[in-house]
């Protein structure tokens, strides 16, 4: 959860709610956050907000009814990526309920290049229905070159309206039946700051989505030091070397500020092979086109430099 920070806390006011929980006062952050949510009720930010607050609280079941409207907001916004994975960690507090699956489908279908096609062809957005408010929910889409993050709106108003869906390109060429096989095999785990997700060295079977915050990519150097790489945020998705080729993680990846992701393993990508056959020459050929600049390449330019004198 990357919603607060202990020196933003420090700052502000004793009301506001990220206050309480840097001090672990749960009750008091979650009165804090109802009450802007009562003086804000369609800021689904907040929903958000309080929903991990509830879960931090050991209040898991109540978090629930926050979390639908967040995912929606986000859905309806365009941030697909976010609906995803809050509707996944829905999955794991509550696994028998069926409405979450059947509104992953929705999203994946709404998601897919063949929805989005058909929107452009008729200048008017798919409708897809079962939302938590018991209206439709409409997602307007158009293609990305990127895809936003976190919708950049100021905290206490409602976000901006994005006519987009935020999807990792990665997966950007998938049909809906494809797409859907996809979202029904993600699983969702968040990180605490400062965790490792993937050490180098290790084995790997599985390409991760980050959903939420920020991770740090290192190598270790010709002179065994640490090297910096890039930083990843939300939307951008690794490992997907180790996903189709099975060779050990090329480097390290290193939560920030607390992250959540989305992870494909192999196992679940073969068990789609069976069904959709394209779905992993999708994905090949996806990295085949931005080789250049994957996490690999980064990490064969630190490991050969060139020779002084070369360009």
């Amino acid at each position: 959860m990357a919603f607060w920070s202990k020196d933003k806390g420090e700052k502000q006011g004793a009301q506001d709610p990220s206050v309480y929980v840097v001090r672990k006062e749960y009750p008091k952050a979650i009165l804090a956050y109802r009450a802007q949510i009562a003086a804000q009720p369609n800021n689904y930010l907040l929903r958000h907000k309080l929903a991990d607050v509830l879960c931090l609280a050991g209040k898991e079941k109540d978090s629930l009814g926050d979390y639908s409207a967040a995912a929606e907001g986000y859905a309806r916004e365009g941030f697909l990526i976010k609906a995803i994975a809050i509707l996944k960690k829905m999955q794991k507090l509550a696994p028998a309920n069926t409405s979450v699956e059947s509104r992953l489908a929705q999203l994946a279908a709404a998601g897919s290049s063949s929805a989005r096609a058909a929107a452009l062809a008729t200048d008017s957005p798919p409708n897809v229905g079962g939302s938590a408010g018991g209206g439709d929910l409409s997602l307007d889409m158009e293609a990305l070159e990127e895809q936003p993050s976190i919708p950049p709106s100021p905290m206490g108003a409602p976000a901006t309206t994005v006519r987009s869906i935020a999807e990792t390109p990665l997966f950007s060429d998938l049909d809906a039946d494809e797409l859907r096989g996809v979202v029904g095999r993600l699983r969702h785990h968040a990180f605490m700051a400062g965790s490792v997700l993937v050490r180098e060295g290790d084995p790997g079977d599985s390409l991760f989505v980050l959903s939420e915050g920020r991770v740090k990519v290192t190598t270790l150097g010709p002179k065994g030091k640490s090297v910096q790489l890039a930083e990843l945020k939300e939307g951008d998705f690794f490992g997907e070397v180790s996903l189709l080729t099975g060779k050990p993680r090329t480097a390290t990846i290193t939560s920030l500020d607390g992250a959540e992701v989305l992870e494909l393993t192999r196992s679940d990508l073969e068990a789609l092979e069976r069904k959709h056959p394209r779905v992993r020459d999708v994905i090949r050929e996806f990295y085949e086109k931005r080789v250049a600049s994957t996490i690999e390449a980064m990490v064969q330019a630190v490991r050969s430099p060139k020779p002084p004198g070369m360009g």
